[in-house]
């Protein structure tokens, strides 16, 4: 069940997280650990089946890598790992178990894994092996270099790639939109200043004829004063 666990643990924090510096290596090691662990120890379910474990786990690491911080990066993976492992293996159902110790401080039994019985254990095996090779292909892992880096750094290859093909995108839409924004603004301008010009322009064709109109009223007045001086 090694593949269960590692495949469907790498694929889900990706979903998650979608954390380009996120060192998957660390992911498998946490999702693998529970059952290697316990068995182990105790050749059956253990104390790694328990989220309070997980939990106390995970603040270990916040709490020793502080000032460390790209050794927080990695190290935090693990109790993540230890999570995933936990939901996948569905120690949940196990009350006893995944609140231990709490919920009592024995924990017997066998690890949930073999408790899937072994048909249902092959069909989950064989349904990470079809995962698997779709993930393959979807992060270009057949191409060598790509390959090599999450070998190498434990990164997903792919996340930068798309990550940078999406602002591409983006970019080029952004700036289309911010150049016919104003193209808009302006078309509306035009229409505006040559109401406000043509309301200027009746406004200066109404002024001539106000002062004719004006003057002959005042041509008018004097020639009547004058008409009236005369007689």
């Amino acid at each position: 069940m090694l593949l269960w666990f590692a495949v469907f643990s790498v694929l889900g924090v990706y979903a998650v997280f979608r954390d380009d510096r996120m060192d998957y290596r660390f992911v498998v090691a946490g999702s693998l650990l529970p059952d290697l662990f316990d068995f182990g120890l105790k050749r059956g379910v253990g104390p790694l089946h328990s989220v309070v474990v997980g939990v106390g786990l995970l603040f270990g690491v916040v709490i020793s890598t502080i000032g460390r911080r790209p050794s927080r990066k990695r190290w935090l993976a693990v109790p993540i790992g230890i999570f995933a492992h936990q939901i996948l293996d569905g120690a949940w159902v196990n009350t006893r178990v995944f609140w231990w110790p709490f919920a009592g401080l024995s924990v017997n039994g066998h690890l949930p894994v073999t408790q899937h019985g072994l048909a249902f254990g092959l069909l989950e095996e064989l349904g990470a092996v079809a995962v698997m090779i779709w993930a393959w292909k979807a992060f270009g892992l057949n191409n060598p270099t790509r390959r090599a880096q999450l070998i190498g750094t434990g990164q997903l290859p792919q996340q930068r790639h798309r990550l940078q093909k999406s602002l591409r995108l983006q970019g080029p839409q952004k700036r289309v939109q911010s150049k016919t924004r104003p193209s808009h603004s302006t078309g509306a301008q035009p229409d505006q200043s040559r109401q406000d010009t043509g309301s200027n322009d009746d406004g200066m064709r109404q002024t001539p004829t106000m002062r004719t109109k004006s003057s002959e009223q005042r041509n008018g007045t004097r020639a009547d004063n004058h008409d009236g001086v005369g007689k």
